[in-house]
């Protein structure tokens, strides 16, 4: 595996701080034309962020909001790979399935929410929701990574037979490992915005979550600068999250 050069490595995170830097300005320009106390400056939402930073309501909210997020991507995770190891491993398997998936991926988001949250507690309604919409990407990831094994190991493990137990866990698993990786990253930033849009659409201050507190924000105080000072922590956790997936997926690779 060919290293990135670390004048690379400079050059990206430069970039990277150039693009946050034009951000900003758009943002700022947008504050300055629209004059209102819906679009807070940049910087209000700043000091709002640090004040909120200080204040040990804020960490429940996110320790609340991540741990509903973990606990629905584990069962999205678990579900969503063995089905899929189905899938892969047998084609009328995953046709049978294809209505279930494609109805699942392409359902409204919100119609979910509102269903669910009509149906359950509000406190498990964002861990069910966020479940619903991972499992398919959990699904395809391990059909997507079956499929895409080489055809020189498929061949060779055809001597032994491919669909025995030892030869998925021992050689197709382990191939799939960046399909998986991938999938896994893309149900992280996708969870974390169901997630905190469910609460926000659950509408109750009785409990403790990123999307509760966005609702209290404009629900009853009406502190725009609220809202984009918590949308600041939720975007923050997010590349926080995918970065560390992201260099852990590569360490793993180079193993």
């Amino acid at each position: 595996m060919v290293s990135i050069k670390p004048h690379k490595k400079v050059q990206n995170a430069l970039l990277i701080g150039a693009g946050i830097i034009f951000l900003l300005l758009i943002w700022t320009l947008i504050a300055a034309i629209v004059k209102s106390p819906v679009v807070s400056y940049p910087h209000e939402a700043f000091i709002r962020l640090f004040t909120l930073l200080g204040e040990l309501t804020t960490y429940q909210h996110v320790f609340n909001s991540l741990l509903r997020l973990i606990s629905a991507l584990f069962f999205a995770v678990i579900i969503g790979f063995l089905l899929g190891a189905l899938g892969g491993s047998f084609e009328s398997f995953h046709t049978f399935l294809k209505p279930v998936m494609i109805s699942m991926r392409t359902l409204p988001t919100a119609s979910i929410i509102l269903i669910v949250v009509s149906l359950t507690k509000i406190k498990f309604a964002p861990i069910i929701v966020v479940a619903l919409i991972a499992l398919p990407i959990a699904y395809e990831a391990m059909v997507a990574g079956l499929h895409n094994v080489d055809d020189q190991i498929r061949s060779a493990l055809k001597i032994e037979g491919d669909k025995n137990f030892y030869a998925f866990r021992k050689v197709l698993l382990p191939s799939t490992w960046p399909y998986l990786a991938l999938g896994i990253v893309q149900m992280v930033g996708l969870g974390m915005k169901v997630e905190i849009m469910s609460e926000v659409l659950a509408g109750t201050t009785g409990n403790f979550g990123l999307g509760f507190a966005i609702y209290q924000a404009y629900a009853f105080e009406v502190q725009y600068v609220d809202i984009y000072a918590y949308s600041i922590l939720a975007i923050s956790i997010i590349a926080g999250a995918e970065i560390l997936l992201n260099y852990l997926k590569k360490r793993l690779q180079v193993r």
